[in-house]
């Protein structure tokens, strides 16, 4: 099923749909509720990497509103953070840099692990983006 016409059509709409959504929380154009976050975590994993793209970006764009409904979306984004796709390791530095300067995740362990990722990262616009979000992580951390 997964590699028939059918899905990949379906797996083209889905991206359409977390585009518009990722525009709308991305803009403010209007406040999203939690389902809308809830819908574009499991895309983080899909096949398809514009559906990866959109979905990491909403995570990224509403983990200061609902960082306590995000911890599900981390692992799929380190997973990412290290894909050999620019476009897919630069969303989800665009995520996890938004995360871990929420109070929740600027004192946690991911603070250490995304020291670990940008120190790796060889793509200098990746690479500071997560640093800066390390610097004002580490304010919240002092």
């Amino acid at each position: 099923m997964k590699n028939s016409p059918t899905f990949a059509l379906y797996e083209k709409q889905i991206a359409s749909i977390l585009e518009a959504i990722e525009e709308i929380s991305n803009k403010g154009l209007s406040q999203l509720s939690s389902r809308y976050l809830l819908f574009a975590i499991p895309y983080i994993k899909s096949e398809n990497n514009n559906c990866r793209r959109e979905a990491s970006r909403i995570v990224g764009n509403m983990a200061a509103q609902y960082p306590d409904m995000i911890e599900e979306a981390i692992s799929p984004l380190l997973d990412n953070s290290s894909n050999e796709g620019t476009v897919i390791r630069r969303a989800a530095a665009y995520a996890l840099s938004r995360i871990i300067t929420t109070d929740r995740y600027a004192q946690s362990e991911l603070y250490d692990k995304l020291t670990d990722i940008s120190n790796k990262e060889e793509d200098n616009a990746i690479k500071n983006q997560y640093l800066k979000a390390l610097k004002k992580a580490s304010k919240v951390r002092k």
